[in-house]
């Protein structure tokens, strides 16, 4: 990415809201160039936690003792206080999501995987939120906060949302029990990493002028994040 591109994005603000209601998020985002008057500004406003408010630099990784620093460097903030499950959601769930939709800018050449710039993003979920999943993919909203921030660069910006796909993560998220992990694709036909590939190969592979900016696919058992048909054994 050229420097001075770099440098044009600091002090950028922006807002978007993700997922729809009662499992929506809205994130506000600034980006700020390392030691800029913006970062300072926003670093001493972020590093400041009061009761019910606790900002967090946001990692990725199968489980803690595994988790990185994204970068660049995010440093996340809820809006409102949170306690019980709307904690798991904002500081599991949520900053999951704002992980990816960081990840998906840098995959873009929107942003530069280095510690040049800084994002803070402050999030609000729904108190009445109840899917951890549907949540996560909410936070991505962050991409599109991105994308409209950044507009004019000779990038395409895409992304593909996949349902139920089936693959070794559920084994990851159960800690290696294989009836746990099987049980989540009981009843249906999950799609396969082979289904999500092949749509990714075709969104790349459109002409250059061509922006596919969003694609959702699911099994044909799955309506919503929640709603899942299964067949009877």
């Amino acid at each position: 990415m050229n420097p001075a591109a770099r440098t044009d994005v600091d002090g950028r603000i922006a807002q978007g809201w993700g997922g729809t209601s009662p499992n929506g998020v809205h994130v506000n985002v600034i980006l700020a160039r390392r030691g800029s008057p913006t970062a300072a500004a926003m670093i001493t406003a972020f590093a400041a936690p009061s009761p019910g408010f606790c900002p967090i630099g946001v990692p990725v990784g199968p489980d803690q003792p595994s988790y990185e620093t994204v970068n660049p460097p995010v440093i996340l903030l809820n809006k409102v206080p949170v306690d019980g499950f709307a904690e798991t959601l904002v500081f599991g769930a949520a900053t999951v999501g704002t992980a990816q939709g960081v990840l998906d800018c840098v995959a873009d050449e929107l942003l530069e995987a280095d510690q040049e710039t800084v994002v803070f993003v402050a999030l609000w979920v729904d108190p009445a939120a109840d899917d951890e999943t549907a949540v996560k993919h909410a936070a991505r909203a962050v991409t599109d906060v991105l994308r409209i921030e950044l507009v004019g660069k000779p990038v395409r910006v895409s992304e593909v949302d996949p349902g139920l796909v089936e693959t070794e993560f559920s084994l990851v998220r159960f800690d290696g029990d294989e009836e746990r992990a099987d049980s989540v694709y009981e009843g249906l036909t999950p799609l396969s990493a082979g289904d999500v590939a092949d749509v990714i190969a075709f969104v790349a592979t459109r002409p250059s002028h061509v922006d596919i900016d969003q694609v959702v696919i699911r099994p044909r058992a799955q309506a919503r994040v929640w709603l899942v048909h299964r067949e009877s054994s």
